[in-house]
Formats: C-alpha cells, structure tokens, sequence
C-alpha cells in the first residue's frame, strides 16, 4: 500500500509546534491521511492532537503523551509515546511550510485510493464468470 511515514511524521510535528497551523489544514486533512501497515500511532497522534486544539487546550507533549495512553491502545511497534512525540518536536520543520507538507501528504493519499480502487477492479474482474454469450 502507498504512504509516506516521513511525511506524516513531518506534518504531526508542524502541528505540535504550531497549533494554530491546525486551522489552515484542517479542511482537507483527516486521520484518512495517515496511514501504515504497521501502525496506527500517527493516525492516533493525530486525533488526540486535533481534539486538543479544537477544544481550545494548549498542545503539551505529557498531556499529548498521557491521553493517547488512556486510550488504552497498544501500538504493534512497543514505542514509548512520549519519547516519540518529543522526537517529533525535535524535528526541523517551519510554520510555513506545514501547508506543502499537508497538501503532499493529501496526494499521498489520493495515490493510495487509486492504487486501492485499482486493485478492487482487478479482483472482481478476477472473480466474475465470464460471459458466454
């Protein structure tokens, strides 16, 4: 399947750094747009970070870290959610450029659906009896 842990890791930091940038993405961006085989910690850190600035919280790393762990979720890959939200802060990342990150994540996204849809086609086109007429 396609998509872009960099990209998603880039974009979940430019949003704990600048919460306000939450807004000028929120339009387009879902947690549809983080997406991995492997894990669900992106797609959960954003969720729990989109609930805290629209209920107007301040985005803090421990309570970040501690409400993603009354979720009660265990993430397939064992990491620590707190040493990796403060990794994510530690990224270089500007206020300016979280709109690109978020617009190239966005087509990551539509590759995936296509790629996704395309192989549905095949499978049923696979699976239909063949017309004898």
């Amino acid at each position: 399947m396609i998509f872009n842990i960099e990209l998603e890791q880039h974009l979940l930091a430019g949003i704990i750094k600048y919460p306000k940038k939450y807004f000028d993405i929120s339009s387009f961006i879902s947690e549809d747009d983080f997406y991995s085989e492997d894990s669900y910690v992106n797609k959960t850190l954003f969720l729990v970070i989109k609930q805290i600035i629209e209920s107007g919280e301040q985005v803090d790393d421990l309570v970040l870290s501690q409400r993603v762990k009354s979720l009660g979720i265990s993430f397939e890959d064992n990491i620590d959610i707190f040493e990796y939200i403060k990794s994510l802060r530690l990224r270089r990342i500007s206020d300016s450029s979280i709109i690109s990150i978020a617009e190239d994540l966005k087509k990551v996204t539509a590759r995936r659906l296509i790629s996704k849809s395309c192989l549905d086609v095949v499978k049923k086109m696979k699976s239909s009896p063949l017309d004898k007429s």
